[in-house]
């Protein structure tokens, strides 16, 4: 259930905090706000977005692509040697000058349809 934690800022006026609960149990920001009305209903919409399961961690999609690449994609791979190689070098010369410091959230089909065959954006 969401619900509202009442802050007073050092100058005595009241900021309302809206929390609610992750699929997992976690207990998550709405946001802070003004009034308390305002919280309740930020709070009230992310919890629902949980309970029809629509709710999504947006601090997953944090890591750099190339972070991810390197760390978890790769790795994940069971490949020959030379597939390896080849999908480094590939990486190297195409997606990491142009994908490389970009959150993964950043990176959406949309996007991709605007990206030049000659290289990233100047």
């Amino acid at each position: 259930m969401a619900y509202v934690v009442e802050r007073r800022k050092d100058d005595g006026t009241a900021r309302y905090l809206a929390q609610y609960r992750d699929p997992e149990g976690r207990i998550r920001s709405a946001g802070t706000f003004s009034s308390r009305r305002a919280a309740e209903r930020a709070g009230n919409r992310e919890e629902q977005r949980v309970l029809a399961g629509n709710w999504h961690d947006h601090t997953l999609g944090a890591i750099p692509f190339q972070a991810y690449v390197e760390q978890d994609w790769l790795p994940s791979k069971h490949l020959e040697a030379t597939t390896t190689a080849s999908y480094v070098s590939n990486l190297n010369k195409h997606f990491l000058p142009f994908f490389g410091t970009k959150a993964m959230h950043q990176i959406t089909p949309s996007g991709a349809a605007s990206l030049s065959c000659t290289g990233p954006p100047a």
